[in-house]
Formats: C-alpha cells, structure tokens, sequence
C-alpha cells in the first residue's frame, strides 16, 4: 500500500519537500500541483538526499538531456523492450495494462506491469514485479511512477528486496529536457544495503547512467 503524505500549500521550499509534495500530488491525482511541483524542482540542476517516504530515505536528481526531444523520452520511457536500451536487466518482460491508443489520441494515462530479472553481484538473483504510470499533467511535461508490487523473489534465502517507488518528471527548460527523480529504495542484499550512504551513492551514479543511456540513445535515434 502506498503511503499518503500531507503537502503544504503552498509548496515546500526545499527540494526534498518538493519531491514529496509531487508523490503526493500523483497520489491524490492533482495535476495542477503535480506539474507546479516537478517545474520548480527542474530549475537547478543537482542531486541529494530525500527523507523517507515510508522508512527508507532516497535519492534525487534534477540533470538536463541534451540533445533529446520530449517525444523521445516518451518513447523511451514507454517502450515494451527497455532490455533493449537499458543494460541493467536479466530480462524485462512488460505489457500494458491500459490503451495506448487512448494514451497517444486523448492523453488517457497509460500503465502497464513490468516483470524483470536483475543480478546483485555476490549476493544472487532475483525476480521481481513494477506497476507503472505515465501522465500528460501539462503539454510539455511527462510524468510517471514505478512502485514495486510486491517484495521481490531472490534465488536463495537471505535478501531482501522490498520497497522500490520511483517518481520521474520531464519537462523543458531553455527548450532542453530536464529530468526530475525521486527515488525510495529498499534492498539489503548482503554488502549491497540501500540503508548504506556509499551504497545510495551508488545506486545515485545508476541513475545518471540511466540518463546517459538515454541521451546516447536520443543522439543515435536508436
């Protein structure tokens, strides 16, 4: 169950208060204050640490996209194959749950179930299950969750891979993409524990590498 969190009004100062007053406006369906939030969190650049949504405190990261369109990012974001953009899979088997035409035609929100494989390295294998959404708040801005559905399944006993909810926003800036992320993750698999402060370093420099990727994928018009 996702967990509600009070926004003030008006918006937080601070981008950790921002961050959670745009999980919350997703939640409660606000658009008006989703979209005030993600614009104002997209006007500098830069990373940190978030409070806990749930127990678990995370991460974010405001970071342009050169030389992509907003229509690329879409693409990329919503594509059945991310196996084949993102090399951080074992697998990734996803199937949309609502119309994609609705999507494309009236800008009807449009989720989808993601079931993928992934590998911490010393510590195994695992299965595990996103359920995601993507909305048009305003005209030149994208906005989408990922949550984990359930705790993952490991191949043998001993990590944990329970709570995982991402919230993602893109919108222009100086007519360049900007990339807004916030992310609650909880995994202790072994030295791997996202409880770590080098480890949530760790999991922050994957979500700039996710970017680039994204980016390089932009400038080959994959």
């Amino acid at each position: 169950m996702l967990l509600l969190l009070a926004c003030s009004e008006p918006l937080p100062e601070d981008a950790d208060g921002r961050m959670h007053a745009a999980w919350e406006a997703w939640q409660t369906g606000d658009d008006r204050t989703l979209a005030q939030a993600i614009s104002l969190l997209a006007e500098t650049d830069g990373e940190g640490e978030l409070t806990p949504l749930t127990e678990t405190p995370g991460v974010m990261l405001v970071n342009p996209l050169p030389g992509c369109t907003l229509e690329q990012v879409e693409e990329l974001i919503i594509a059945l194959n991310q196996e084949d953009f993102f090399d951080v899979f074992n697998h990734y088997d996803r199937e949309y749950t609502s119309s994609l035409e609705a999507w494309k035609d009236d800008g009807e929100p449009l989720t989808w179930r993601s079931d993928y494989g992934f590998t911490v390295p010393l510590s195994g294998s695992a299965e595990a299950t996103l359920l995601g959404e993507m909305r048009a708040p305003e005209e030149d801005m994208r906005v989408a969750v990922n949550v984990l559905a359930e705790s993952a399944v490991w191949e043998s006993e001993g990590p944990v891979f329970d709570e995982d909810f991402r919230i993602e926003g893109w919108t222009l800036r100086d007519d360049v993409v900007v990339h807004v992320e916030g992310l609650w993750r909880h995994m202790d698999a072994g030295a791997y524990n996202t409880e770590n402060d080098a480890v949530r370093d760790l999991v922050l420099n994957g979500l700039y590498d996710w970017d680039q990727q994204i980016v390089t994928h932009c400038e080959d018009g994959w």
